[in-house]
């Protein structure tokens, strides 16, 4: 499995996101070859390599042998690939690494900055200290990128330090930043999902139930019509039928996503579905190992 997988990202061929999804089974294999696999993509000219091996590092098991390389790829590249450098570096609470997101935030481009300054609000006291003197710098891309921090750390301290900055800051940029991250943290959390309704109450599959002169008054009634409607020429009726699906959890309905898996090409219609069935898998209704 781990040298099908190693092809995988070698190839030419797959795009981004299929070599993103090797890299991870590469994660969850936890094979002990790993740290020199990711070292050897570190060698590749090209940055694409590199990120998969950022990516890899940020979510494996935390070595702290890659430190010393993070903190030199940190020193030596430029943006884009600088913000994924720093967020692996965010990953540990080694000295060393934080002193580095510190040194970026001081001199890199400004939304890594930002990012920086978001990942050390989850770095508890270090973090905070440092967010602390980098409100009160000169440099006004540093105040503003620490703003963005003060949001992430959304205690007393920094809602009140956002409060000063819109009176006291001389700089009317760090004062609008300010006020707008004061409006967006009074405001209703955005990333609270509203409440699911009811299938028999979706728009989309009354209308689609309606075509085919099939009533939808009963949860028992949407299967059949789930089924026709993974089968339609219709990708945007596929694609809602495939996110109907978690309502309705059903082994038939699995089993004509696997198929559609091993046969469509269309990328939004196989993100769904991979999305769809990790949810169920939750539910354990599909097990991912047979995917």
């Amino acid at each position: 499995m781990e040298s099908k997988l190693n092809q995988t990202i070698g190839k030419n061929n797959p795009g981004f996101k299929i070599r993103l999804r090797a890299i991870a089974g590469l994660v969850l294999s936890n094979d002990s070859s790993l740290p020199t696999f990711f070292r050897q993509l570190f060698t590749q000219n090209n940055d694409l390599y590199k990120q998969l091996a950022l990516f890899a590092i940020s979510c494996g098991n935390r070595d702290n042998n890659f430190i010393n390389e993070l903190i030199s790829l940190s020193q030596k590249t430029t943006y884009p690939l600088q913000k994924y450098v720093s967020l692996a570096l965010s990953t540990y609470d080694d000295e060393s690494a934080i002193h580095e997101l510190a040194r970026v935030l001081l001199s890199g481009e400004e939304n890594v900055r930002q990012l920086i300054a978001e990942s050390l609000a989850f770095k508890t006291t270090v973090g905070e200290e440092i967010l602390k003197d980098a409100v009160t710098m000169d440099d006004i891309v540093v105040r503003r990128s620490a703003v963005y921090g003060l949001v992430k750390l959304n205690n007393l301290w920094a809602i009140q330090t956002i409060r000063n900055l819109i009176i006291q800051d001389s700089q009317w940029v760090i004062r609008n930043a300010a006020s707008q991250a004061l409006e967006y943290l009074e405001s209703d959390n955005p990333y609270i999902p509203e409440r699911k309704s009811s299938l028999i109450e979706d728009h989309w599959i009354i209308e689609f139930a309606g075509k085919l002169n099939l009533g939808v008054s009963s949860p028992q009634s949407m299967l059949p019509i789930l089924l026709i409607a993974l089968e339609s020429d219709n990708r945007i009726d596929i694609i809602k039928a495939i996110q109907s699906s978690v309502q309705v959890s059903n082994r038939e309905l699995i089993s004509k996503m696997k198929e559609i898996l091993s046969t469509s090409k269309d990328q939004e219609i196989l993100n769904q579905i991979f999305l769809t069935l990790f949810l169920l898998n939750r539910s354990f209704l599909v097990d991912l190992k047979d995917i």
